[in-house]
């Protein structure tokens, strides 16, 4: 915990001076849901659906001030479900994973102006298109599961981080509203929680959050 802490510290301070003496400083707002499921719980699939939202302040800088630094602040529930019924449709099987989240990430994002292949494609876009990526830090602040009886804490802990990275899309409507779509995942080598009796199948080293997250936000 303490080591994963201080990479996020020290990425922070590096990203420090940018964000103080950027000429061009912003702000802004995101709401919207998430859809997840947590790798090698057994229980496959895009299956669960929470609400999320976050603040965050960004720095412009480079060329045309097309490239762009954030720093956000999110709250984000991540987890899985698997119902099993049977020919008649009673529920015969239920569990679920359901972890709440204080997550700060970090975003570098690239405003695209036009997309070009040569003699194929030349088209220039009207509004703001960004492709992005990043790393975050997330803080577990609850831990549930259910099986079957209702959510309750879980008999092995999950770690009280995730360490993840993401990529995404922002697509500007106006000069201030916009789309926001990111997928995030757990880096692989800081799993959220280690396999029963600490196995490692190559690069699995236990549970990751798989994410897709989209929101709409204002920008100020």
């Amino acid at each position: 915990m303490i080591k994963q802490t201080c990479c996020f510290i020290v990425v922070l301070l590096l990203l420090s001076p940018t964000m103080i003496f950027s000429q061009s400083f912003t702000g802004g707002a995101k709401v919207g849901f998430d859809i997840s499921q947590v790798d090698s719980d057994q229980h496959g699939g895009y299956k669960t659906i929470f609400p999320t939202g976050s603040l965050y302040a960004q720095t412009n800088f480079g060329d045309e001030q097309r490239a762009s630094i954030a720093l956000g602040i999110s709250y984000i529930r991540k987890g899985s479900k698997e119902v099993e019924k049977d020919a008649t449709g009673d529920i015969t099987k239920i569990f679920a994973i359901q972890l709440d989240y204080i997550e700060v990430p970090v975003t570098f994002s690239w405003r695209l102006n036009k997309f070009r292949i040569p003699h194929i494609v030349d088209y220039t876009f009207k509004n703001k298109f960004c492709l992005e990526i990043g790393l975050s830090y997330a803080y577990l602040i609850k831990a549930q599961v259910n099986h079957g009886q209702g959510f309750i804490e879980p008999d092995r802990a999950f770690f009280n981080y995730d360490c993840g990275t993401h990529i995404g899309l922002t697509y500007y409507i106006g000069d201030h509203f916009f789309l926001n779509y990111r997928f995030s995942y757990t880096l692989f080598f800081l799993p959220i929680r280690k396999h029963p009796g600490g196995q490692v199948y190559g690069l699995n080293r236990g549970l990751y959050n798989n994410v897709m997250i989209f929101t709409v936000g204002w920008e100020f």
